[in-house]
């Protein structure tokens, strides 16, 4: 923590990109998401990007912002070195279980990606460009949000995870550094969910999920434990990202991943500091209703979408999109 107590970035996690229909000028040995059975050989990339500067590196590769000869748009692309993939066995799972994620979303909310291609040495993400950073990064110079703009935010999180709900996908790494925002433009919360390294698809059916993984300071108590857990421990974490964005400070604290833990654990949410007092009461219910320790008895996605402190903050227009995207997602089950 720094000393206002904003979470530092930790390198516990991995990383990644998102998903649109591949423009119609692509290599025949390009294979647009839309139509993947598999990632296939790639022609030379310099055919159809021309590389420009590394913006983030991560364990197996790093990500360059390219521009797309055909269409002039400018796209970020993930290179994922082969090698360094298949020297750690559990990585390379979850890098390609990511891949496969890849291939099942396509939502306004998640991050896309326009094609995955492979060579002899090396993956490919190509994925929009968003060029306002983490979401972290707003945390930490604005240091809290406006409700409003917190309501925006965690709006987007939620239809995101509604829609990987309904699709039987787990996120498990949900948190500020996992989303990334349109703008640097501090107005313009407009943002992707990305890093799908820890995501799952999970059939209910099988019982719950058991790998004890995630970002220690947004992991649910049920993980923890080491309890079989489902798709409420995305909704803990949003309730703690929340909490961050309302007061600028998370609401388990501790000098070790150990107290942390324990504070997640044992310790029952205090709304009494002097930045609550001037927080709506339907804010802190909330927060309320997502940091509930029995998963049982936390909302689901799709329930805090209608709760009152997002409708009152959030455009009937945007909210009249939503339904007619989840309309669309219904039809096509």
């Amino acid at each position: 923590f720094t000393e206002e107590g904003v979470v530092q970035p930790n390198a516990n996690a991995i990383s990644s990109e998102r998903k649109k229909p591949a423009d119609s000028r692509t290599s025949k040995n390009m294979l647009s998401v839309h139509d993947m059975m598999g990632i296939k050989q790639s022609d030379s990339l310099e055919n159809f990007y021309t590389v420009d500067e590394v913006i983030g590196r991560g364990a197996f590769g790093e990500v360059v912002r390219a521009q797309h000869l055909f269409s002039n748009e400018q796209r970020a692309i993930k290179i994922i070195n082969k090698k360094k993939l298949k020297r750690n066995s559990i990585l390379m799972e979850l890098q390609l279980s990511e891949l496969s994620i890849l291939q099942k979303t396509d939502h306004p909310s998640l991050m896309k990606v326009f094609e995955i291609l492979e060579d002899h040495s090396h993956y490919y993400i190509i994925s929009e460009l968003m060029q306002g950073g983490e979401l972290y990064g707003r945390i930490l110079q604005l240091k809290k949000f406006t409700e409003k703009d917190c309501a925006q935010v965690i709006w987007q999180v939620l239809r995101g995870l509604n829609y990987m709900h309904k699709k039987n996908i787990v996120h498990r790494d949900i948190k500020p550094e996992n989303i990334l925002l349109e703008s640097k433009d501090t107005d313009n919360v407009n943002l992707k969910i990305t890093d799908f390294g820890f995501a799952r698809c999970y059939d209910p059916a099988e019982g719950g999920l058991t790998d004890t993984l995630g970002s220690p300071l947004y992991m649910a108590p049920e993980i923890i434990k080491k309890l079989p857990y489902d798709f409420s421990v995305d909704i803990w974490a949003v309730g703690v990202m929340t909490y961050i964005l309302l007061c600028g400070k998370p609401p388990f604290k501790g000098k070790s991943k150990e107290e942390v833990f324990v504070q997640i654990t044992s310790k029952n949410i205090q709304f009494t500091s002097e930045v609550w007092q001037s927080t709506s009461k339907e804010a802190q219910n909330f927060v309320k209703r997502m940091l509930v320790r029995d998963p049982k008895q936390r909302s689901s996605a799709e329930s805090l979408l209608n709760d009152p402190w997002i409708l009152k903050n959030i455009e009937q227009k945007e909210i009249g999109q939503d339904i007619l995207l989840d309309i669309s997602f219904n039809l096509h089950q």
